[in-house]
């Protein structure tokens, strides 16, 4: 894995998702070990709902709610959870069951999310 953060989001070196001069994409699961995987899939089943950019949305929307089986473990708590879209391009996040827009002042959207 390329990069952590605070939060556990994380990037790797795959080069997925660096569409649009995105340098620090990627999907980095598949550069865990077994306690790392441990760790993402506890923190997603404990989660009260998701946070995300509009792209990072797009691309877990278009594939998340038809999972196979093996990926379900991931997929249950983002199908099931509240989703939270940072975007100020969408009128509308498109058809995910949960998902909603944050609002113009993301910042203070997210912020109110963290004491709710």
């Amino acid at each position: 894995m390329d990069d952590v953060g605070r939060c556990g989001a994380g990037s790797g070196p795959s080069g997925r998702g660096t569409s649009g001069g995105f340098r620090y994409g990627g999907w980095h699961l598949q550069c865990f070990d077994d306690l790392a995987r441990t760790w993402v899939v506890e923190g997603y089943a404990a989660a009260g709902g998701f946070v995300f950019g509009r792209r990072t949305y797009e691309l877990l929307a278009s594939y998340r709610p038809n999972a196979s089986e093996e990926e379900q473990v991931i997929a249950r708590p983002l199908n099931a959870l509240p989703k939270y879209v940072a975007s100020r391009t969408l009128s509308e996040p498109p058809g995910w069951s949960g998902a909603e827009l944050l609002g113009d002042d993301i910042p203070k959207a997210v912020a109110d999310l963290s004491v709710a």
